[in-house]
């Protein structure tokens, strides 16, 4: 959850990959169920503990006259399965797995919560992410109980990596549910994007578009001397990652001065970064970063805490690039994050200060 200076809990996203989303309350969970092709956007709001809005928000479609747009929305209470990794009209499950773990695990449980009990049979396999892509080995197929839940342990047999696990079930010979769900094992292997549930329909609006975050105007330009315009040395790569609290007008101000090409990423979440403030959230942003590292930087500079915002893959892919000789600098990063602990030194005691302004 995203939360702003009010106290009001809140959170946007159109990075979809599955038409359900849900709310969880200690062991309760709420999951709106709503169609895929024509989904553009989730919302939730929580002014409160009593009331709060859940949304979903479908694209803008032209209908010809005498013709309708016709879709189902489903809502779905479960419980007992924690946080889940798949919700649809038939059952809720989840895979056990945590984003990631130093070894790993000796054992993972899968836990289903059946809207419409029936006969299943699950069939569960799994893959190591290698150079972006996976391939799954066949697991364990069983039959599941008949009733209203059913739990399954399992072991990984990967031990190093980011591995995939995904779980169907079959009603027959029909899959009719499935869920998939990544964990990075030690060192990740990359970051895994989960695969959609199929094709979305063009809307004819542009909520489509992905966030632009790279957009840096150097026209307002203010009184400066020239640095090193142009500069000896060629025109240097520089990825700005910039927070909400420092760094966005000050890499500007630095371009107007010293002659590289400069590329942003902002990390912003809802109601934060002009242009995307009723949709945006942290994990958008993310997900673009991981395909912005894709290219090559000379320079990689990182603002305030924006490093703590990184999962373990994402942290493990800039290292990479710093090995390879990238360089990376941190701007006000409040405390050494950890991850660069074996690399850079700093007074235990040493912390950066923002202003209240």
């Amino acid at each position: 959850m995203e939360q702003d200076s009010s106290g009001a809990k809140q959170f946007a996203t159109r990075d979809l990959s599955s038409g359900w989303f849900g709310a969880l309350d200690g062991d309760l969970g709420l999951a709106v169920i709503a169609p895929f092709e024509l989904l553009k956007e989730v919302y939730f709001w929580g002014g409160n503990p009593y009331n709060g809005t859940v949304e979903c928000k479908l694209g803008v479609y032209p209908i010809k006259a005498g013709e309708a747009l016709a879709f189902r929305l489903a809502l779905c209470p479960f419980n007992g399965i924690g946080v889940p990794s798949k919700v649809n009209e038939l059952m809720a499950g989840s895979l056990g797995l945590e984003p990631e773990y130093a070894a790993a695990p000796e054992k993972l449980t899968l836990k289903l919560r059946f809207f419409t009990p029936g006969q299943y049979t699950l069939r569960l396999s799994e893959g190591l992410l290698q150079d972006g892509k996976v391939e799954f080995s066949p697991g364990r197929t069983e039959a599941l109980p008949v009733g209203n839940s059913a739990s399954l342990d399992y072991t990984l047999q990967a031990k190093a990596g980011t591995v995939v696990v995904k779980a169907e079930v079959l009603a027959g010979d029909q899959v009719v549910f499935a869920m998939e769900g990544s964990s990075a094992l030690g060192k990740s292997s990359g970051n895994y994007k989960l695969t959609p549930d199929g094709e979305q329909k063009p809307d004819a609006s542009a909520a489509q578009d992905k966030p632009d975050l790279d957009f840096h105007s150097l026209e307002v330009q203010t009184e400066h001397f020239d640095w090193a315009k142009p500069y000896a040395g060629g025109r240097p790569k520089v990825l700005a990652i910039n927070g909400v609290y420092g760094g966005i007008r000050d890499m500007i101000e630095m371009a107007q001065r010293f002659d590289f090409e400069l590329t942003t990423n902002y990390i912003a979440g809802l109601w934060r970064l002009s242009g995307h403030v009723m949709s945006l959230n942290y994990n958008t942003c993310l997900n673009i970063l991981d395909k912005v590292l894709d290219n090559k930087f000379d320079v990689i500079l990182i603002s305030h805490e924006v490093w703590d915002l990184f999962s373990k893959s994402l942290a493990e892919k800039i290292l990479s690039k710093v090995e390879q000789g990238t360089g990376l600098i941190l701007c006000s990063p409040g405390k050494l994050p950890e991850a660069l602990q074996p690399y850079l030194s700093a007074h235990p005691k040493k912390q950066s200060c923002r202003g209240q302004w």
